[in-house]
């Protein structure tokens, strides 16, 4: 749904919705300007704080690996993700898209976006963190590596097939969660299955 009016915002929380997902991606200001040409991060977390106002769970969280990221970056997204008191606390690992000017780019190192994960479930005990599809395109079993990092959710694609192709995030790489796929990741990981609309 992307930024959206907090009269709009209350609208649909007024209807039902309580939950919203805005990723910040990336704590160091400087960075995340580059990356969204221009953009303050300020304006992001101005959005998710007015969606805590309003009474939704929020879901946010950074990418692994981005160009330039320091250990220091990483140390100051979890903070973020801390002080933001995300109910879903998300990490995906950086990929390099096809046709981007970060062709050449190294995509992340699996088992390191895999430790962060696992100190994200030290920090934040009560979070959801997902195992994200990316973790699938780095590495074969990577959704269940990351369930054994300490992941507790994962979600199902549901956009039908022949609206996909609409969408630039689909690719023939992109590894499509149906539901069959992720009961079978979660049985493997030693979960119980738990379906939450």
């Amino acid at each position: 749904m992307g930024y959206r009016s907090r009269t709009d915002y209350q609208q649909f929380y007024d209807l039902g919705a309580n939950k919203y997902i805005m990723k910040f991606e990336t704590s160091n200001k400087q960075n995340y300007r580059t990356m969204k040409n221009g953009e303050s991060i300020n304006t992001r977390l101005e959005h998710l704080n007015t969606l805590r106002k309003v009474g939704y769970d929020i879901g946010s969280g950074n990418i692994y690996g981005l160009p330039g990221q320091s250990e220091e970056d990483l140390y100051k997204d979890l903070v973020l993700m801390k002080k933001l008191e995300c109910n879903l606390a998300s990490v995906s690992p950086f990929i390099v898209p096809s046709q981007s000017v970060l062709e050449g780019v190294y995509n992340a190192e699996i088992n390191n976006v895999l430790n962060y994960l696992a100190i994200m479930r030290l920090e934040l005990e009560s979070a959801l963190i997902p195992s994200v599809s990316a973790f699938e395109l780095l590495k074969e079993n990577g959704q269940l590596d990351a369930f054994n990092a300490g992941a507790n959710v994962i979600t199902i694609n549901m956009t039908p097939a022949v609206f996909r192709e609409s969408y630039p995030i689909y690719n023939s790489k992109r590894n499509i969660v149906k539901f069959d796929y992720a009961k079978n990741v979660i049985e493997n990981a030693g979960l119980s299955l738990a379906v939450e609309l």
